[in-house]
């Protein structure tokens, strides 16, 4: 039986040379997208899905841009004035199509999951309700490292 360390590589094709133009991003074009885009929580597919991780989306397809951060960051805020005993918190994942949700409680493992439960339904409505202007003023620069 063989390790997986010695099973052979793939070196892929493109390995040690430049990008094509083709495959590169237009980042002031994605940067726009992601500004300005406004998802349709109508629309499935610019819709979050929850699970263990995150959401992975484009802004070019309105999958996942500033106004699904705004969202997320609004709900939250405005959970935390509410809850002085236990808190979440909701992160895009960088490798699946849904969110990760973090908890704690101070009252215990009941209240975590009431927590957990309340979280999900707060982040899931801050997603699926109709765009509005964001609360909180997007930004109007980016910079982009290289």
């Amino acid at each position: 039986m063989s390790d997986a360390k010695d099973a052979p590589v793939k070196v892929s094709p493109l390995a040690g040379k430049p990008a094509a133009p083709a495959m590169l991003v237009d980042v002031p074009r994605l940067v726009t997208a992601n500004n300005t885009g406004v998802p349709d929580p109508s629309v499935q597919e610019q819709r979050v899905a929850f699970g263990t991780s995150g959401h992975r989306g484009s802004a070019f397809e309105l999958t996942f841009n500033e106004r699904h951060v705004l969202a997320i960051s609004q709900a939250i805020c405005d959970y935390r004035k509410r809850q002085a005993s236990g808190w979440f918190a909701a992160r895009p994942s960088g490798t699946e199509a849904i969110y990760k949700i973090y908890a704690e409680s101070f009252r215990g493992v009941d209240h975590l999951h009431r927590i957990l439960a309340e979280a999900q339904a707060i982040v899931g409505a801050a997603l699926t309700a109709p765009t509005q202007e964001p609360r909180i003023a997007p930004r109007t620069e980016s910079k982009v490292r290289l």
